[in-house]
Formats: structure tokens, sequence, C-alpha cells
């Protein structure tokens, strides 16, 4: 991992890094309760989402939000009780954002927010939040910047 200013690289990460990265990642969310993520279809968002679940004891069972937009998790973590996994790529105006209620999810305690695709949603998410972008490199491993 090398730091460019504030950004952290992970580059050419595999599959079998993913553990490490989870928790490097589930460790910076006890400081922010937030993150987004950000990359093509297929680059791992959600597999990446899950390590993280992983390192919070996830205790039900995990699937990707993308038609149910908000999936919640238990989790069995002296800082978290709660996650909140949202795909917010159908959503197609700030207004749907809020039609489901997004910024009420920021304010249950002991919970985490995981989101991907969060554009849409740039102008209500917290200030506070790390930013997750990762691509797909040519050979498959993949490239996460940390903002």
């Amino acid at each position: 991992m090398e730091n460019v200013s504030n950004s952290k690289i992970f580059e050419n990460y595999t599959e079998q890094d993913l553990p490490e990265v989870g928790k490097l990642l589930s460790e910076m969310l006890k400081d922010t309760f937030f993150m987004t993520f950000k990359g093509d279809l297929g680059a791992g968002k959600t597999t990446l989402i899950k390590e993280i679940l992983i390192n919070f004891q996830l205790e039900s069972d995990f699937s990707s939000p993308t038609y149910s937009i908000v999936n919640e998790y238990k989790l069995n973590d002296a800082d978290f009780r709660k996650a909140y996994h949202m795909d917010l790529y159908r959503l197609k105006h700030i207004d749907e954002a809020h039609e489901i209620g997004l910024t009420e999810y920021w304010d249950e305690d002991k919970t985490v927010c995981l989101i991907e695709w969060p554009e849409i949603a740039a102008d209500i998410l917290p200030e506070k939040c790390i930013n997750i972008s990762i691509f797909v490199n040519a050979n498959g491993s993949r490239k996460l910047i940390i903002d």
C-alpha cells in the first residue's frame, strides 16, 4: 500500500488479499461509520463490503441490495451492532434518496453504513465519510484508492 497525499492506494490486490484489505477498512470505519464504494459493475464492491462486515462479526445472511436498495445486517461487534448496506445504482434522482429516508439511517447508534454507487446522494452524505474507488486491472487484480 502506498500513500499519495491523503489517499491510500492498494495496487494489484487479489481475492487472496481480501481478508487483509477488509480488516484495514473495518478499522478505518471505527472512526467514521460511513464508507462509499465506487467502481464499474463487477469491480468487487459487494465482495469487499462482505469482507468488511465479516470483521464486525456478521450474524445475518449476506446478499446484494441491488433490488432492495438497502439491506440491514446484525453485527456482534463492540463498536457496531448493525450495518446498512446500500446500493443506490437504481436511483435516478436525489428525491428518491429522500423518499426512502436515506438520511435517517445515519442517525442510529452503533451502526455502520456502506454505500455502493453513492453519486446520486453525494450532496446528502455525511461530511466524515471514507470514499473507496475500485478499478479492475488488465490482469484481473484490483486497484483500490481510499480517500
